[in-house]
């Protein structure tokens, strides 16, 4: 999979997320949400997602990075440069948005994905997953049990990741499903290049401090 990912200089993926959540009565739910994205090494990302928790599309072109609510139609933009493993931080950092595809854009995803000595693992199994044959893994480290399914063969792309933290205050297990691949895209010039739509309000973004806990 490490090398599959690494070798691809653009991809495009689609993904669809549950995880538990809870209402302010302290009921449980489960909440969806699903996203686009497109990425070309080494510094383009776009992405449109949409979730129980609201919508966005979010474009990286090397120099900036923009955020478009379009139910509200307003958008937000902050300077931000480096590859895509830095730009992917900044996001979680700064504006505490999780991105699904994080470990993935990693100049070595294998190392990303376990990090740390303390990780250990087990091959659960071959299974199937949407009609794919899968390599079905179980891995833990000090703060998290989770799994991943990869694709069977030479590819090995993931087609599904699930973590559930093992401390008290866990938020609950989360699971993620890859779909539709493409390591080889036909991507437009501009296609990481954001353009306001008709009417769209221009914003400040709401960052955290730098080096602020999740």
């Amino acid at each position: 999979m490490s090398a599959t990912l690494t070798a691809a200089t653009a991809f495009t993926v689609r993904t669809s997320t549950l995880h538990e959540g809870a209402l302010a009565s302290g009921q449980r739910v489960l909440l969806g949400g699903s996203a686009a994205i497109a990425v070309r090494k080494p510094d383009r990302l776009a992405a449109s997602v949409g979730s129980d928790l609201g919508s966005f599309t979010l474009s990286y072109d090397g120099s900036t990075v923009t955020l478009l609510n379009p139910a509200a139609n307003v958008y937000a933009a902050s300077p931000l440069s480096g590859d895509l493993e830095r730009a992917v931080g900044w996001l979680e950092d700064r504006l505490g948005i999780d991105i699904a595809v994080r470990p993935f854009l990693a100049a070595d995803p294998h190392a990303a994905l376990v990090a740390g000595s303390e990780t250990t693992g087990v091959l659960v199994g071959r299974s199937v997953v949407r009609g794919i044959a899968v390599d079905h893994f179980a891995l833990r480290n000090s703060a998290v049990d989770w799994e991943i399914w990869l694709e069977a063969g030479s590819r090995a792309l993931p087609l599904r990741v699930s973590l559930m933290g093992r401390g008290e205050d866990s938020a609950g297990r989360i699971t993620i499903d890859f779909e539709d691949w493409n390591l080889s895209p036909r991507l437009a010039a501009n296609a990481f290049n954001f353009v306001p739509p008709p009417g769209a309000v221009p914003a400040t973004l709401a960052l955290r401090p730098e080096g602020a806990s999740p």
